[in-house]
């Protein structure tokens, strides 16, 4: 696990840049061993999160389609769950 990546994309999303914090999470993503679900969803929501602050939903939908596969069901309803809210809540 890379957390300079994390700690890169957190850098970003304290200066208002969501959509590049957000491609770096998906980075970190990228570098997490399969023995590590919960880093992984962590880290996987908070990439989802930033493409919809950032604005941009369907790249959240695509990365989220995209790891979804990786996550433990937990994961995956909850992120599922964010993305379903956001919509209705934003």
């Amino acid at each position: 696990m890379n957390w300079t990546l994390h700690e890169r994309a957190m850098a970003l999303v304290d200066e208002g840049r969501y959509a590049e914090a957000a491609e770096i999470e998906e980075k970190a993503v990228d570098c997490v061993p399969s023995g590590l679900p919960r880093t992984l969803g962590i880290l996987a929501q908070s990439a989802v999160s930033m493409w919809m602050k950032a604005g941009n939903d369907e790249r959240a939908k695509r990365f989220f389609e995209n790891v979804r596969k990786r996550l433990t069901v937990g994961w995956e309803t909850e992120i599922e769950a964010l993305i379903t809210n956001w919509r209705t809540d934003g």
